[in-house]
């Protein structure tokens, strides 16, 4: 049996058990969500936000919205990664042993393999180029010189120039787009091999090494001469996959008159398979899903002081409001009871209440449910914890004690307060907007320079 038929399945269970989790979820069986307790910090600062909501409710809330959004994407992310699975599973696979080359005129076969070695555990890509049946060049003479100019350039492989060389040459037997095949010979292959290996570990001082490349192109050739500067430096061995290429590449020059390329079956005492396709798993998606899932589960807890903060900046903003309908109301006769009554009454006919409308309506709830006005006012502003509205609960409270003699000239002072307040918030708001703007017109600036710049060098 496929292992990959079990990774499938794993994979689309695990999918159903998170979405069937959020099913479950959603319908709040029990209560259970309600019952999951919080910390004393988070559950103050879900009572900041939902000042309107029972405690349970908050906490159901809060549970259903992070255990939905993490389900859905640790279930999402299995779910793609089964049918990923699944797509390898429906493609065929088959194992090659030999390749077809194109006849004459059709130019160089490309094929992808895919390679198991016998003790390898992992699967390698690899490109493999065959060239056409018995390939035929004209005008070879004229491309002799790009050919010895391309060869300069490649050859150096990654040394900075034949002047110095520390690492292996590229010596390279063909050229595909220009057709032709090189053979090389060197007059020191102690140091330098026929596949470009540099042998420079034994070297005590830099020695000079001269290269002979004889390159074919149809029925001409010529000959290039390369001298090259050898440094020493420890010896790099290459990896098991290259030794493949390399292998293919001799069974490719052969017999370049046959039409079939025998692949060879060991390379370095290791048994080779090679696949036309290889087939797709996708369980890296489905932990990539978790991932995310568990990303987010930590970050929507860091998304609540944010929250709280925003929420604290909607209140000073709608303190000027309140303060100048409470002043309204009281300076035309009305005590602070009803003035607070009336404003809330009011505002429950809006769809959506602000921050300050919500915590006005608690303190209206615990008027009706018997709360004395001064602590119900002394309540208000210590939920909220802001130094104004602190003050304005005090004020009232105060003024209950003592009578409501010159407390619309405190409100008023307070309203004036409350504006000043409010255009220094703004001003605040302006200043960061424009050091915001700073880096966008910096980089506007930098493109108008090369806008600038660019045509006036080109004329150089």
């Amino acid at each position: 049996m496929d292992y990959r038929i079990v990774e499938a399945v794993l994979e689309f269970l695990v999918a159903i058990i998170c979405i069937g989790s959020v099913i479950w979820l959603r319908k709040n069986r029990k209560g259970m969500l309600e019952k999951i307790p919080l910390s004393e910090k988070k559950e103050e600062e879900l009572c900041y936000l939902f000042p309107l909501q029972q405690a349970g409710q908050r906490r159901k809330k809060y549970w259903e919205k992070k255990m939905t959004i993490s389900f859905l994407l640790a279930g999402g992310g299995f779910l793609f990664a089964g049918f990923l699975t699944i797509k390898g599973l429906t493609e065929q696979e088959e194992i090659v042993s030999t390749l077809s080359r194109n006849e004459t005129g059709r130019g160089t076969q490309q094929y992808t393999l895919y390679v198991e070695g016998e003790i390898e555990s992992e699967t390698y890509s690899l490109e493999i180029a065959i060239e056409e049946r018995k390939p035929t060049r004209e005008q070879a003479e004229e491309q002799f010189f790009l050919i010895y100019e391309r060869l300069r350039t490649i050859i150096v492989g990654e040394n900075s120039s034949l002047d110095e060389v520390y690492e292996s040459l590229y010596l390279p037997e063909r050229l595909e787009d220009m057709g032709c095949t090189i053979q090389w010979m060197s007059d020191t292959w102690e140091i330098i091999t026929v596949d470009g290996e540099v042998k420079n570990k034994e070297l005590s001082e830099p020695c000079i090494v001269y290269l002979t490349a004889e390159v074919s192109y149809g029925d001409y050739q010529d000959i290039f001469y390369f001298s090259v500067q050898v440094y020493p430096k420890r010896e790099v061995e290459g990896i098991w996959i290259d030794e493949v290429g390399k292998q293919i590449s001799i069974e490719d020059k052969k017999d370049l008159e046959n039409p079939i390329v025998t692949l060879p079956k060991i390379v370095k005492e290791q048994k080779v398979t090679y696949y036309t396709s290889l087939r797709e798993s996708g369980y890296s998606l489905g932990f990539l899903g978790v991932a995310a899932a568990v990303g987010l589960w930590v970050a929507m807890d860091y998304e609540i002081p944010k929250q709280k903060k925003r929420r604290q900046e909607e209140l000073i903003r709608e303190y000027s409001a309140i303060v100048s309908k409470l002043t309204l109301l009281i300076g035309a006769g009305m005590s602070i009871r009803l003035a607070w009554e009336r404003i809330v009454e009011d505002n429950m006919k809006k769809q959506r209440l602000g921050a300050a409308e919500q915590e006005m309506q608690v303190t209206y709830y615990e008027l009706k449910q018997g709360v004395t006005e001064g602590a119900a006012y002394r309540n208000f502003g210590r939920r909220i914890g802001l130094r104004p509205y602190r003050k304005l609960g005090n004020l009232l409270e105060q003024n209950l004690r003592k009578g409501s003699v010159g407390l619309t000239s405190l409100l008023e002072a307070e309203v004036v307060e409350s504006f000043e307040i409010r255009k220094g918030r703004a001003l605040m708001a302006g200043e960061e907007a424009s050091s915001k703007l700073l880096i966008p017109m910096f980089f506007m600036l930098l493109i108008v320079l090369v806008i600038c710049m660019v045509p006036a060098l080109l004329t150089f």
